[in-house]
């Protein structure tokens, strides 16, 4: 292809060309057309479809820039969203550990339930605040936030450990249960001396709660009376029975009053209770 100078006063070399291949800059070479002295590519200044107006390494240049600007910009937004103080922390903790003591007393001093919903509930909020701590770390790095404040939640989380490690000790004692059984222990007292007077009367079905503790099936008669809980539980009361009394299933719970770890069917042989068997 024979090359054809142009005059400077040609309209096509008033805009700035580079080749399509390599980005090699056309205009300064004076030729409205030939081949690419770098690459050899044919171009023609003429057709726009020949060349470009900005090299193809510096328009991908701006492009790869921009595009991690743009992903920097986004990763910020999403840190900072995530990195905002947790209201919900306090609130979360204070469920489970409300949660774990009540299941506590409702299952007449299990351990071993609360144990592994207190320790579950607590390793969740922990983990729920982890990426915040993380982001905020990561936010601290790059300046877009202040050192100081990437321990906000520390000393939520630090006393949230220390409720949890008491609730635990407490729960492992058995003194929720035994502190609600104390309150109770007039209105157990009460049923206690139907049972030993008058053992039909007692037997109604109209003691839906004893205190606190809700009753879903009971069964009295001379001997003692049996109160299962909606939670398969039963509370014994065995008046011939003395504290030393002990079964694998059994254990005292304060006065003549027993706990049983089985549904009132499979504890009735404890101590022999003769009477009618009541269902709600």
């Amino acid at each position: 292809m024979s090359e054809k100078p142009l005059s400077p006063t040609a309209s096509s070399l008033a805009v700035e060309a580079f080749c399509l291949g390599c980005g090699y800059p056309l205009h300064p070479l004076k030729r409205e057309f030939g081949n690419c002295p770098e690459c050899g590519r044919p171009f023609h200044l003429a057709d726009s479809t020949t060349t470009s107006r900005t090299p193809n390494a510096l328009r991908l240049r701006r492009v790869r820039e921009a595009s991690r600007r743009r992903f920097r910009q986004l990763r910020e937004a999403y840190l900072r969203a995530i990195a905002r103080p947790a209201p919900w922390l306090r609130p979360a903790a204070l469920a489970v550990h409300v949660t774990s003591i009540v299941v506590s007393i409702l299952l007449l001093g299990d351990v071993f339930i609360p144990l592994v919903i207190l320790g579950a509930g607590s390793c969740c909020v922990a983990l729920a605040h982890l990426p915040r701590q993380i982001a905020r770390r990561r936010l601290g790095r790059i300046g877009q936030f202040p050192a100081e404040a990437t321990k906000i939640d520390i000393t939520k989380l630090h006393r949230m450990r220390k409720a949890s490690l008491w609730i635990a000790f407490l729960l492992l004692l058995r003194l929720p249960f035994y502190l609600i059984f104390l309150i109770n222990l007039a209105a157990f007292n009460g049923v206690a001396h139907q049972v030993d007077t008058d053992p039909a009367c007692a037997a109604h079905p109209s003691f839906a709660l004893m205190g606190f503790f809700p009753i879903r099936e009971r069964l009295v008669g001379h001997g003692g009376a049996d109160f299962e809980l909606p939670t398969g539980r039963t509370l014994l009361y065995r008046p011939a029975w003395n504290a030393d009394y002990y079964d694998s299933h059994v254990r005292h719970a304060g006065g003549r009053w027993f706990v049983c770890d089985l549904p009132l069917r499979q504890c009735t042989f404890f101590g022999g209770v003769r009477g009618r068997h009541w269902s709600d």
